[in-house]
Order: C-alpha cells, then structure tokens, then sequence
C-alpha cells in the first residue's frame, strides 16, 4: 500500500508540476485537525489538479485522475502520535507536533451502546458530526454498567453487550447467563468503528472501562445490580462477588477477569492513536487502590504493544475527597465538586481554582449536575482561563430535568477556537488581579495575552510594552466584534468593552511581527 501510495503521488505530482520529493509538504494538511480543514485540503488538491491540465489532457486523463485521487482520499492516514502530556505545559496533552491540544466535548450515555428503553437512540455518526459542527474534539465514551432493569425499572436493556451471553442457564431477564471470558465481538466492532470515525473528523475517544456511579449511590445499588454481568446470578462463572467488592481487590478471581476484559479492549484499539482510558467513572469509596492496580495493568500491557496511551482516574463519588487523584501517578484527572450539592458558590464552577500545572485536568459537568441551576456558559470560559480542559455532559436527544443552558456546547467550540490560535504551549493561566484585573487570563507576557470579562465592565491589562494587533470575541454570540492595533506603554493599559457586546467578553492580543507587521487572523471556524 505504501508504494502504491507512492506512486499516486507522483502520478498527481507530475500533473500538478510538484516537486515528487515534496510529499510530505502536499499531505500536511491531512494530519489531524478539524473536519473543516480536511474538506478544504481535498478541494485544494481538486483544484490543482484541474487547474494544471488542459482540454485535451481532461479529456483523457480524467478519468484516471479522480481515480487514483479516490484512492488517496480513501487510504491517506492522519499522521499524529498518540497523545502524551505536553513537556512544556503540563495542563494540555500533544501529539507529537510540539502544539499544547486543548481538549473540549460533549459526551451521553448511549452513543457506544443502545439503551432500547424508548428513549430516541443516539446514532454515533450523527453525534460526532454534531460534535464537528461544534468545533469540539473530545468524546468521553460511556462503558456500561447494568445490562437490563429489574421489574417496574426503566424497561432499559443495553446492546451491545461486552460479553457473550452462552449459557447455560438463564440470567435474571429470562436468557441466557453471561460467560464472562467470552467477549461480544459486535462490543468491539462498534468501538473500533466509532473510534475510526472519529478519527477521521478529529476527534479523541476517551474509552471508558468501567461504570461505578450505580455503586456509590444506595438508592439505584440493588437496581443496577440486577442487571449486572458479574452478579453471580447473571454469570456461569461461579463468582461470590458483591457490590461489596466487586471494584476492589479483595478477589483477585474477580480482577483477573477485569484485567481479561481490559486486554481484549487494548487489543480491539491499540493500534490508534486517538484514544485515552478512563478506569472508571465516579466509583464509590474504597475503590482507590483497584482504580490504581488496573492503571498500571494498562501501562503495562501497553508497553508491550506497538502504542502506549494516556490513562486518567476520575473522582469517586460527588462531594468526595480527591486528594487521592492529586497524590496519584495519573497523568491526567478529572475533579468533583468542592463543597456540598446545591452550595451556589460551587468553587469549580464560580471561581475555578488556578490549575499548577502538575496534571492535565478534565473539568466535567457531569460531576457537577443536578446540584443547582449555575451559569453552564461561564463554566466552561472560567474553566478555560483558569487552565483546565470542559467538557459536558450532554443530554442531546434526551429529555432530562437538567438540560444545561442552550449554548454551552457552543462555549466549548469558541473555547477552542482560542486553544487553537494560540500558541497555547507558552500560555499560563493566571488569577492574578495585577496582571488582568478579571483574574481570568493566559498569557504569555510580551507575546500573547487573552483575558475573559465575565461581566460587562472594563477591564484592565498589565501588557509588556509593544505593538499589537487585538480583538474583541462575543462569547454570547459567537462573532469578533472588534479588532484593531494598539501601542501600549509597559503596565497597565485599560479596555473598554465595545458597545455591541451585551454580556460577557473576551480580549485576545497578540505582539505584531516587526518584520512583515502581519495581523491575527479574525475568522473563527464554524461561524
């Protein structure tokens, strides 16, 4: 395939007047970026190749000049490494190219597995062209739990299934029992086509292993236990398991079958490079050292596989301690709330505190929800400035009482819109009201500076002295309301929000070339 490859692009080079060395120059646009850019790169490519061959030429070649530029569309690879965390800016991950990767998206329940339970059902290529169109890039993909619900329940029963339900005997719905070293192939088929998909359209896949929530809240224990691969009634595999002990290490029989679960999944992805691993979500106390074990089971196996990736810990129960994830090997986390439901001064969604840098942090609403009617939308701009990485639990075609505020997913985007434009490796977030008044900017001083005004008033910017190029972003409306060019004097210089923007704003600045005078760009993608 590779030299097929090979010679397509000479073949294409030598209609189009390239340089047939210069391969790499006509593909870069191929490597991972937003679905946008893909599109742009493939008409780019047409383009060329029309506009380098005459009449005649068209008349004879054509032909074979769509097919094999088929060919390259369909069997080009986006080039990227598997995300490792920046050397030089801790709270971002990269992949190999030297840029910090801010990471923003959506997730739900049912995009991985069907709920059958009447809900609509989530079908994941529409989801993730919709994360696309949100100029998101991060999906956290749900593992199942619970299989089916007892009787008066949800009526709810998830397919596909992680493992094969052989027999004999039947489970607590009436068919047959789980064997829980036989894995269903549909399970890792769907994993595997949803990770390429998302691939293709940019987007990293964080696969989550576990599902725990069920476990730390009494009220729905016994309900999700029912149905429940390892209870040991829905199983052939003559377990004494527990919800006890069922996500500890009490039982090494219990987690040799987790770590053959694990393996099996490994195996299915490993050979991509846009996913992470998520242990578990939101497990109850008492699961510390399991989620730690199966940690350093991955990163082992992995080391023994072509590509390694990145394993994150998530907080257990809501209101829990998480000195734990701060104390432990994991590269990256994602925190719970800080204080108790329903407290309206929230620190993680009023004033986030400054991230140190030692981790990367997933900031999730999902471990803020149902506590409290906050602002979402500022949520995911303070998290930003405050160096963390949103992403949001996202009802999408699920009617729940605590559907978030209409635009954060649109906040998401606009987020990135700034992580990419950037040079978001040399920026420090910073609370400091000597440096912007707010106390919510990264900045790179003397470079680059970006400052969020959660309310309508001035503000103001300890700027290293030099020209720039600024401009002014409506996060309410998505649009740049203002750009311009200052010389500012070293130490503070003051703002005034321009006239058209009711709400919130964002000043981003940025040091002009002294050579070519060259402007910041002032198209977002996706407005």
């Amino acid at each position: 395939m590779a030299m097929l490859m090979d010679l397509t692009y000479r073949y294409l080079a030598s209609i189009m007047g390239q340089p047939s060395n210069n391969k790499n120059l006509q593909l870069q646009t191929f490597r991972r970026g937003s679905a946008e850019a893909l599109s742009v790169a493939k008409c780019r490519l047409i383009q060329q190749i029309l506009s380098s061959m005459n009449y005649i030429m068209m008349k004879t070649l054509i032909l074979i000049s769509f097919s094999f530029l088929l060919l390259i569309l369909l069997t080009v690879t986006v080039q990227a490494d598997p995300l490792t965390v920046h050397p030089d800016n801790p709270r971002y991950f990269t992949d190999g190219s030297g840029k910090a990767i801010y990471m923003t998206g959506s997730h739900n329940w049912g995009v991985l597995t069907n709920r059958n339970n009447g809900f609509p059902e989530v079908e994941y290529i529409k989801f993730l062209d919709y994360m696309v169109d949100n100029n998101q890039n991060f999906l956290r993909l749900w593992a199942p739990a619970r299989v089916w619900d007892p009787p008066g329940g949800n009526n709810e029963y998830r397919t596909p299934t992680i493992y094969q339900r052989t027999g004999p005997g039947t489970a607590t719905d009436g068919r047959l029992k789980f064997d829980l070293t036989k894995y269903d192939p549909a399970y890792t088929n769907n994993l595997r086509s949803l990770v390429e998909a998302a691939r293709h359209r940019g987007i990293y896949v964080s696969v989550m292993l576990f599902e725990g929530w069920w476990n730390a809240k009494p009220k729905v224990r016994d309900a999700a236990w029912y149905g429940h691969p390892y209870n040991p009634l829905n199983n052939i595999n003559n377990l004494t398991v527990t919800t006890t002990n069922v996500h500890t290490l009490a039982l090494p029989r219990v987690v040799s079958l987790q770590k053959g679960y694990i393996k099996n999944i490994i195996d299915a992805v490993n050979h991509y490079d846009n996913i992470l691993y998520e242990i578990v979500n939101e497990d109850k106390m008492g699961s510390s050292a399991w989620q730690i074990h199966l940690m350093n089971y991955i990163k082992k196996y992995e080391s023994t596989k072509p590509k390694q990736h990145i394993v994150w810990l998530t907080s257990k129960a809501w209101g829990t301690n998480d000195d734990w994830l701060w104390r432990s090997t994991a590269e990256a986390v994602s925190p719970s709330r800080l204080s108790y439901c329903r407290d309206p001064n929230e620190p993680y969604i009023t004033n986030p505190p400054v991230t140190d840098g030692s981790k990367v942090v997933l900031l999730d609403t999902d471990h803020f929800l149902g506590c409290g009617d906050y602002d979402w939308r500022r949520f995911v701009w303070k998290g930003f400035f405050r160096g963390y990485n949103p992403i949001v639990m996202d009802p999408y075609l699920y009617h729940k009482t605590w559907v978030l505020d209409p635009d954060i997913v649109s906040a998401t985007g606009y987020t990135r819109i700034y992580g990419i434009k950037m040079n978001l490796a040399g920026m420090t977030p910073s609370d400091n009201a000597g440096d912007c008044s707010t106390t919510y900017c990264l900045r790179n001083p003397g470079q680059e500076y970006l400052i969020y005004q959660p309310h309508h008033h001035s503000l103001a910017v300890n700027l290293v002295a030099g020209d720039y190029n600024y401009e002014w972003f409506n996060p309410e409306l998505g649009t740049i309301s203002e750009t311009g060019t200052l010389t500012a004097d070293g130490g503070n210089h003051v703002f005034s929000i321009p006239s058209t923007m009711a709400e919130d704003a964002v000043l981003y600045l940025k040091r002009r070339s002294n050579d070519t005078g060259a402007t910041i760009p002032t198209t977002a993608p996706n407005q």
